[in-house]
């Protein structure tokens, strides 16, 4: 694609030529599978941006954005299969579910704490079941679907 001003008329052109080409429904599985984990990373600080927002303490705010991710990674790790219903595929690399793990549990025991001495607000369990469910309800119901995508014809 080009670059500059005025190229955006261009580029649209270009795209013109990619109509009618398609890629293997495994090519685009893995696609579908890059993006998904990008709009996550980007829903997930989003989730933790508004704890920040409503006035949550920082790990507070943190945790249902880091959860939500362990709960993915966690996910692939039993299902053998990405979120997207790839077939094969165990998950992330061992040192970030390591990682992961270890800042989602201590996390997790803040919350705890922070639980058993009643200092949660009922706002903050509201976020972190939106936080939570929101990643998992979507994986649902692309899973549903043959896990092979084909760009239309």
């Amino acid at each position: 694609m080009s670059g500059g001003a005025g190229a955006l008329a261009g580029d649209f052109k270009e795209l013109a030529t990619l109509k009618g080409q398609t890629c293997t429904g495994e090519v685009g599985a893995w696609a579908v599978h890059l993006i998904f984990f990008g709009g996550f990373s980007c829903y997930s600080w989003a989730i933790s941006t508004l704890g920040l927002a409503l006035g949550f303490e920082p790990a507070l705010a943190l945790a249902p954005g880091f959860l939500a991710w362990y709960g993915c990674f966690i996910y692939m790790k039993i299902a053998k299969q990405s979120l997207m219903g790839f077939p094969g595929f165990s998950g992330v690399p061992t040192p970030l579910f390591e990682l992961f793990a270890i800042a989602s549990l201590s996390l997790l025991a803040n919350l705890v704490t922070k639980f058993l001495a009643g200092e949660i607000p009922i706002a903050f369990y509201i976020v972190l079941v939106v936080g939570v469910a929101i990643p998992q309800l979507i994986g649902i119901k692309v899973r549903k679907s043959d896990w092979r995508f084909v760009a239309p014809s």
